[in-house]
C-alpha cells in the first residue's frame, strides 16, 4: 500500500463526511459516484464509522464538498454533532453560520480542555429548533 492509500483513522471523520456531503446537498448515491464508488452502501459504511477514508478519498470529498482539510481534521470543532438554537433579528444568515463555527470551536475546547482534566464529556442533548415564528 503506498502513502497515499493508507487509511484515516481520525474519530470525528464519520461525522464530518456525513456533514459535508449533507451540507454539500448531495445524497449518498451522489458522492458515492463522485467517489467511483459501485453503491451508496460504501459511503454508508464510512459515514457510520465501518469502514476508513483512505487519503485520496478525502481529498475527492474535499473537492465535492467544497470543504478545507481542517473541517474534517481539526479536533477543536464541533461538526456533525448538534446545532444551535438562538433567535437572531436583523443578523445576516453568513454572520450566524461564522458564530456558530467560533462557538462551536470554543466548545470543542472546553470539552478537550475538560477531558485532559479528567471530566467526562457532556452529552449533547437533542433540543426542538426553533424558527423565526417560533414562539
Amino acid at each position: 500500500m503506498s502513502e497515499t492509500d493508507q487509511l484515516l483513522s481520525l474519530p470525528q471523520l464519520p461525522r464530518r463526511v456525513a456533514a459535508a456531503r449533507e451540507g454539500a446537498r448531495l445524497t449518498q448515491a451522489q458522492l458515492s459516484h463522485k467517489l467511483g464508488f459501485k453503491d451508496r452502501q460504501t459511503l454508508a459504511a464510512i459515514e457510520s464509522d465501518q469502514r476508513r477514508v483512505s487519503v485520496p478519498e478525502l481529498m475527492t470529498i474535499m473537492k465535492a464538498t467544497g470543504r478545507d482539510m481542517d473541517f474534517f481534521t481539526d479536533p477543536f470543532r464541533i461538526v456533525g454533532e448538534g446545532g444551535f438554537s438562538y433567535r437572531a433579528s436583523g443578523t445576516s444568515e453568513i454572520e450566524v453560520e461564522q458564530f456558530e463555527e467560533q462557538a462551536g470551536k470554543w466548545l470543542a475546547l472546553w470539552r478537550y480542555l475538560g477531558e485532559k482534566r479528567g471530566d467526562a464529556p457532556g452529552v449533547l442533548r437533542p433540543r426542538l429548533r426553533c424558527q423565526k415564528t417560533s414562539r
